[in-house]
């Protein structure tokens, strides 16, 4: 049988051979690392993953995370991420106290990323341990890994987090606290930038960087502010760096509510949850081609082990009887704001047009086929759409390797 070393020398030789001594060691290190310091994914509990300006209104979600049977859960509240967890840890507690009747549930954590040791200090962790709840505030996801996830290995804050779940707890967060929750996780980046030059390395590279996450939602890369920043480039790429097939890009004031043990998720919030399936797509240089998209809203349903979509009850299916006019709709720019959905929303109100949009670089055509389907429902004030394998395909402009080569040069100067 071969032991550890006999397979990193063996992996080490067939990498040199094809790659070359300097890939082949960054390659065999980045896999022991993953290998050594990889946590299991945990099977219980609940995520509730919100994408980012969670308005102090939605009820539905505070309640998603303070569960509604038992008043004596303990609920804390982790400032990690923020710049000013002085402002943020308290405003989060004081919008998860109006939902409430117990009050005093509810707690600052006071984990701010200056002081980094509190991950590691018995009193702080056992603070941890008493909850039944944790919320992770928004600003810059890579504070939240750096303290409870550093290259030295796991912190046992971070193993109290596991815990929580693994005894049915929940876990949620906003923004920072959404884009943490996969592993692979996404640090930063532009949907332009990712789309032409692909990973970057650090944050502040051009492209899409993707880091170590907390791991606590294996079903794929999760990111937030999705449809207002025009994010659906970037988690494409992401994807394709890292080899995941599903991405979740969730909306502002929105929510996906992961259920571990069922391995079911459900939408709160009106402007909902984008799902992108590469399952079946390919990629030929820069062209893809049959690359899926589900954008799904209040109620709505999709199993994350048989990938099964379900729209919310009362929503009515929209008939296929659009006619062909020979006229595509073109949105002016990709990744302005909310424009994939609009586009979504043009597909479905006449599903035989092409709908098309570009960001300069690259062309964007979403079409309907055999698979997709549209569902409407809710008040016929604010009527919400749930659109189902929405096709999409992306095609590279003339000269896209001159122009990547172009702005490469201009990186370098």
């Amino acid at each position: 049988m071969f032991a550890l070393t006999d397979w990193f020398c063996l992996i080490s030789l067939r990498l040199r051979t094809t790659y070359g001594l300097e890939a082949a060691l960054w390659l065999v290190g980045t896999w022991l690392v993953s290998a050594c310091c990889l946590a299991q994914p945990p099977s219980q509990g609940r995520l509730v993953i919100v994408g980012g300006a969670l308005g102090p209104e939605n009820a539905a979600i505070y309640q998603a995370v303070l569960g509604t049977p038992d008043e004596e859960t303990v609920v804390g509240i982790i400032p990690l991420a923020s710049g000013v967890p002085d402002e943020s840890g308290p405003l989060s507690v004081q919008d998860f106290q109006r939902y409430t009747a117990n009050p005093q549930r509810v707690f600052d954590t006071r984990m701010v990323f200056k002081e980094p040791a509190k991950a590691s200090d018995d009193a702080e962790v056992e603070s941890l341990r008493r909850c039944g709840a944790l919320w992770f505030t928004g600003g810059d996801q890579s504070r939240i890994i750096d303290v409870l996830r550093p290259k030295r290995g796991d912190t046992p804050a971070y193993t109290a987090v596991l815990d929580l779940l693994s005894a049915g707890g929940t876990v949620g967060g906003s923004s920072a606290g959404a884009a943490m929750m996969s592993d692979p996780m996404i640090c930063g980046g532009t949907s332009l930038a990712a789309m032409l030059l692909g990973r970057g390395e650090t944050p502040d590279e051009p492209g899409v960087c993707v880091g170590r996450g907390m791991g606590l939602f294996p079903y794929g890369l999760t990111d937030q502010h999705f449809l207002v920043r025009g994010r659906l480039g970037r988690l494409l790429v992401a994807m394709e760096a890292t080899g995941q097939t599903l991405g979740f890009g969730v909306a502002e004031n929105s929510a996906m509510v992961v259920e571990l043990s069922l391995h079911q998720m459900h939408v709160l919030g009106d402007q909902g949850v984008a799902i992108v399936d590469r399952s079946d797509a390919t990629k030929v240089g820069h062209q893809r081609t049959n690359l899926r998209i589900h954008l799904l809203g209040a109620g709505d349903e999709y199993d994350l082990s048989s990938h099964f979509v379900r729209a919310a009850p009362g929503k009515e299916r929209l008939p296929n009887d659009a006619v062909d006019t020979g006229i595509s709709i073109r949105f002016p720019d990709m990744w302005d704001r909310y424009v994939v959905a609009e586009m979504i929303k043009a597909l479905a109100a006449n599903p035989a047009q092409p709908v098309l949009s570009d960001d300069g670089n690259f062309d964007y055509s979403m079409t309907s086929d055999e698979m997709t389907t549209f569902y409407i429902g809710g008040p016929k004030s604010s009527p919400m759409l749930s659109a189902m394998y929405v096709r999409l395909d992306i095609s590279p402009r003339d000269g896209i390797e001159d122009r990547i080569a172009r702005r490469l040069r201009q990186l370098k100067r």
